[in-house]
């Protein structure tokens, strides 16, 4: 759950970053949206292995 609050926070972020453009939130947000992708394929693939068990 954290993880997909992490990245609807950080799209909506960079929603805003269109209209009032900053390079280096704009890089911190990119790199917020890549960890929460991170969290949630690992939480996928943990899940589904462990329902293989």
């Amino acid at each position: 759950m954290y993880n997909m609050m992490n990245l609807t926070g950080a799209i909506l972020l960079l929603i805003s970053l269109c209209y009032n453009f900053n390079l280096a939130s704009f890089v911190i947000e990119i790199f917020w949206i890549a960890a929460s992708l991170i969290g949630l394929y690992k939480y996928v693939k943990n899940r589904s292995t462990s329902a293989k068990n």
